[in-house]
């Protein structure tokens, strides 16, 4: 192999890697990535610039970055956080990417059935428990009336789903 061959799969191999981070939703650093790839920093600005000008990013306080254009694509990191953050990373023993792409396949029936025992009732209507998760996100205080009791200036933190069994 000739040495300019090996040029070209170097730099090949170095812009799959920087897509595939990018699609996992991380921030790259320019200078990160010199360091990383050894490489100048000019010839990952010109990755940047040009080789990968196909790409909708983003360039904010020195980090590049999928363009909010992609917001709603959903990533397997996205879809780890998700579980960890309900606890259902717990149901499975090992929740990986390799396990994620199985369960998301819209092409093969799933191989599992996940059954957890329903809550005795379910939450309130979609269009409150979505008025408390935006005041949560927004930090806004409500004023909630449950149960004939009105409570003034609630500043709900965390919507929490407790089973009493």
């Amino acid at each position: 192999m000739s040495a300019e061959d090996r040029k070209y799969d170097r730099m090949a191999a170095r812009l799959a890697l920087i897509i595939s981070r990018l699609f996992m939703g991380e921030q790259l650093s320019v200078q990160a990535l010199s360091q990383e790839f050894m490489v100048s920093e000019r010839t990952l600005r010109r990755d940047f610039r040009e080789r990968l000008s196909c790409l909708s990013l983003d360039y904010r306080q020195g980090a590049w970055s999928l363009s909010s254009l992609n917001e709603g694509v959903r990533t397997d990191r996205d879809v780890l956080r998700f579980a960890r953050v309900t606890s259902m990373d717990q149901l499975f023993p090992v929740l990986d990417n390799k396990l994620i792409s199985v369960l998301t396949d819209n092409s093969i029936e799933s191989p599992f059935i996940v059954w957890q025992v329903p809550p005795e009732r379910k939450p309130t209507h979609l269009g409150s428990f979505w008025r408390i998760t935006q005041a949560i996100v927004d930090r806004v205080l409500l004023d909630v009336t449950t149960a004939g009791q009105l409570y003034q200036w609630f500043a709900p933190y965390r919507l929490v789903f407790f089973s009493s069994t």
